[in-house]
């Protein structure tokens, strides 16, 4: 079953308008607006839009959310280690 749910603001506790958590079978995607930006696999791998990695300021902050704090630095170094928590694709193919 598929599950679709705007994010919260930490802030107010108020759903953030175009910020959406997509739950489907174990897999999560934060998506904003129409651009699918981090798809979180069962296997605990994130798969990040190498598009739109730095979207933009309010997608990065809710996109920070959903990688449980980890920031741009954090992602560098994981990617930079080759631990595999994250890893780069074109998730938005035509875009």
């Amino acid at each position: 079953m598929i599950k679709v749910k705007n994010m919260v603001s930490t802030r107010t506790g108020v759903p953030v308008a175009n910020q959406f958590i997509i739950e489907n079978n174990g897999v999560e995607t934060f998506q904003s607006y129409e651009t699918t930006i981090a798809i979180r696999q069962a296997n605990g791998v994130v798969v990040l839009d190498d598009g739109a990695f730095d979207y933009s300021r309010t997608t990065s902050k809710y996109l920070k959310e959903f990688l449980y704090g980890d920031d741009r630095k954090e992602v560098e170094r994981s990617i930079a280690s080759n631990d595999l928590k994250y890893v780069f694709s074109d998730l938005n193919p035509g875009a």
